[in-house]
């Protein structure tokens, strides 16, 4: 492994931590609000029935209707809570595996970039056939590439055509 890769993979490595320690940390702050809402529904329901073993008859209605009311806005707070931990999830998988698929076609731009450097002169078929392939796979995903890694690989093509390898039409979007 090249000393380029090491340095992209430290990098990688970095940005992987930093989205986890992110992301638990929210997770932390979510858990933290889950845990005020309990205590707080914990807490007036507590005194409510306190109250409800203290009081005449004639106020018990009151009491439980209370009671009624803090049970339900205790489950539309969990409920809410719970929906933005689902949002939260689900915007988080979504982050990673975007970044996870620049990255892996960054780093196949950079093989490209690696290949073309040598040449087609001194090149095996099995680099030719990599570089094929991997322009077969970065076709379809164009359309979810960064302007950067765009412009990266509208260069990568132009120095493997003056390398003198054969490139299909580049379809400009």
């Amino acid at each position: 492994m090249t000393k380029r890769n090491h340095e992209l993979d430290s990098e990688h490595l970095v940005e992987d931590l930093h989205d986890e320690d992110k992301s638990a940390s929210t997770d932390a702050e979510f858990q933290n609000e889950r845990a005020a809402i309990v205590f707080a529904f914990e807490e007036a329901s507590q005194s409510l029935q306190t109250q409800l073993a203290q009081v005449p008859k004639e106020r018990h209605q009151i009491l439980e209707q209370r009671l009624e009311y803090e049970q339900t806005l205790f489950d539309d707070r969990i409920a809410a809570i719970d929906a933005k931990i689902a949002v939260h999830k689900a915007e988080t998988v979504a982050t990673v595996s975007r970044k996870k698929r620049r990255r892996i076609v960054a780093k196949d731009l950079d093989d490209c970039v690696d290949i073309a450097s040598n040449g087609i002169r001194q090149c095996s078929w099995q680099s030719i056939r990599k570089v094929m392939h991997i322009k077969y796979k970065i076709e379809p995903v164009k359309s979810e590439m960064s302007d950067e890694l765009l412009d990266k690989y509208k260069q990568v093509l132009i120095e493997l055509k003056e390398k003198g390898f054969k490139i299909a039409n580049y379809t400009k979007q």
